[in-house]
């Protein structure tokens, strides 16, 4: 119960007991504790009508209910200037999926009430707000009331813009996984990952959803990169700030040593982060876009004798893994492994990533000739100069020199199986190095839904 001496003013909290009998409504939002169990609070008028309590000494559930004539244990009331005020309807809302939060509008202002059973603690309590349309805005509308509520549960913490503000923000269990909820559902409704169904139902003390269309329980991580991981989110999330975020990339020993895991278990958690950074789908390049290919590979001049006899079979590139570029000037950058770098290759290339009658600038690769059928094609001549007027392929090798520096400074060994992946990690930061630390680690959260890659596939000899 909530009494308002006068309107902008403020008066005693409490709760009303024993209140008026009010029609059963299907409407029903639980919640609770590993202690305690509000399972049956009214989206009608806000009314608990049951409390479950758990005692330890009983080895069972202690039930309480109104007092058998129909009323219920407690009900939100407001009262000002010692009149009952009747409340409107209630809007209802979850706050970190398991909190129950309701606002609704009175002929003299805004009623807002809370039902929290915090963590770990053998309780539940109820917070009720009150705010007054007859006080003037400009000195602020909020009427004190009585805390009886830990506010670490209400208030909405701000979100971290560096590395050791994440490390903090995802060590608390409800953020992190508020945080993942948003980046894989938005505002919208939860959708089963099996059966695309929306109607679901949340099971506070697990953590977990029930589908009403296929029966089948599912996780926040069923049908993304985490699915059948066992690391909590206070590691998932720090990792994925980590690599979303570095300029040179992240070892797997360093990440290892960074969360606490081992190094296979951090090479296998940044390849499945690499792969949430994949772009499946993307507006075609257009403008002027330049295009050239790179070799990666160790260079003969530094391996011993017998390792040069057993890898090097050719000069140029010969032996090594080939990977083709493109990039919009101004825009963004694709890149992919090819495994047979000649013409068809290079030019099927070329017309799925760029917009036709584009400008495209290449070198003076014969595999290139013939895109003027499709695009206004123009080169340069490396051997004799790299810039020709406005003609040139400086963006794509920079890009280039990006990718390499990742490889000679952090990773040292290109397992050709694995290229794309680095491409793509690369080519993310590239694309989006213009975002602010938490707007990468966003995007890159948010890549996780829909994709799963598995240990076996990783490791697999005959994976392409």
């Amino acid at each position: 119960m909530l009494d308002v001496t006068s309107p902008g003013s403020a008066g005693g909290t409490g709760l009303a007991t024993n209140a008026p009998e009010v029609p059963d409504h299907p409407h029903f939002l639980p919640t609770g504790n590993l202690w305690v169990s509000l399972s049956e609070i009214s989206g009608e008028d806000g009314s608990v009508h049951s409390l479950g309590v758990l005692v330890e000494r009983a080895l069972g559930l202690v039930e309480a209910r109104g007092d058998g004539n129909g009323h219920h244990l407690v009900q939100p009331v407001l009262i000002v200037a010692g009149e009952p005020v009747e409340l409107g309807a209630l809007q209802w809302q979850r706050v970190g999926h398991w909190l129950p939060h309701f606002t609704c509008a009175c002929p003299s202002g805004f009623l807002e009430g809370w039902y929290c059973a915090p963590t770990d603690e053998r309780g539940v309590v109820m917070r009720l707000a009150y705010r007054s349309l007859a006080v003037d805005p400009c000195e602020g509308t909020d009427i004190p009331v009585t805390p009886i509520c830990d506010n670490r549960y209400m208030a909405t913490k701000p979100q971290p813009t560096n590395l050791i503000q994440a490390v903090q923000y995802f060590s608390d269990p409800d953020l992190a996984f508020d945080f993942v909820r948003q980046m894989r559902w938005q505002d919208g409704p939860v959708v089963c990952p099996r059966c695309d169904h929306k109607e679901t139902s949340f099971l506070t003390t697990r953590r977990i959803w029930k589908c009403k269309g296929c029966k089948r329980q599912f996780s926040l991580k069923v049908g993304t990169i985490f699915e059948d991981s066992p690391l909590g989110w206070d590691k998932w999330l720090p990792a994925v700030w980590l690599i979303a975020n570095s300029k040179n990339g992240v070892s797997s020993h360093e990440l290892g040593r960074a969360l606490g895991v081992t190094q296979k278990t951090a090479w296998f958690m940044l390849h499945r982060i690499r792969h949430a950074m994949a772009t499946d789908t993307f507006a075609k390049l257009d403008g002027t876009v330049e295009v050239d290919e790179t070799y990666v590979g160790g260079q003969a001049k530094f391996m011993h004798g017998h390792l040069r006899a057993e890898r090097i079979h050719g000069t140029g590139g010969v032996d090594k893994v080939a990977i083709q570029g493109a990039v919009q000037r101004g825009g963004p950058v694709v890149a992919t492994m090819v495994n047979t770098p000649d013409r068809a290759t290079l030019q099927s290339n070329v017309r799925a990533w760029v917009e036709s009658g584009a400008t495209v600038y290449t070198d003076e690769a014969r595999a290139y000739l013939g895109l003027d059928e499709d695009f206004t094609h123009k080169s340069v001549n490396h051997s004799r100069e790299y810039v020709c007027g406005v003609v040139h392929t400086n963006t794509m090798e920079n890009f280039w020199t990006l990718y390499k520096r990742a490889w000679r400074g952090t990773y040292t060994h290109n397992m050709r199986r694995h290229t794309n992946r680095y491409i793509d990690e690369r080519a993310f930061s590239y694309n989006n190095r213009g975002e602010a630390d938490l707007g990468r680690m966003r995007l890159a959260t948010a890549g996780a839904h829909g994709r799963r890659i598995t240990y076996k596939e990783l490791t697999d000899n005959h994976a392409a």
